[in-house]
């Protein structure tokens, strides 16, 4: 159960191979005549922009603060006393076929842990 919850970190920052300059979904990869129609008139395919010149689109992906300082702080010896109990936690309840424990008080002890040492640094990095 943890190893699900905390693996969801990866579904928050995009998870894998999402996000990246030039993949396509398939819901974003239009259809048909109506994509390149609209390809085309947004000027997608490098068509001449407002100045007459090319559009480029650099790929960059700016990192999230947020994200960096969770990674970071998870590194810390309080949060990983508490990751380490979670896991204990986790790891019990899993190998019991028949249990009512859900780790709850330790996620959120990890999670309590994880975000006091977020909040003392995070405003320092926002703009």
């Amino acid at each position: 159960m943890a190893a699900a919850i905390l693996g969801g970190e990866a579904l928050r920052r995009g998870g894998e191979g999402a996000g990246r300059c030039g993949d396509v979904s398939a819901a974003g990869a239009g259809g048909g005549d109506r994509g390149k129609s609209f390809e085309a008139a947004m000027g997608l395919h490098g068509g001449a922009g407002r100045g007459g010149e090319p559009e480029h689109s650099p790929c960059v992906s700016p990192q999230d603060p947020l994200t960096t300082l969770r990674e970071h702080c998870e590194q810390t010896e309080k949060c990983a006393k508490a990751r380490e109990r979670l896991e204990l936690c986790d790891a019990r309840v899993s190998s019991r076929s028949q249990t009512e424990e859900q780790c709850t008080e330790e996620l959120f002890d990890f999670l309590h842990a994880r975000d006091h040492c977020v909040a003392h640094k995070l405003f320092t990095k926002l703009k």
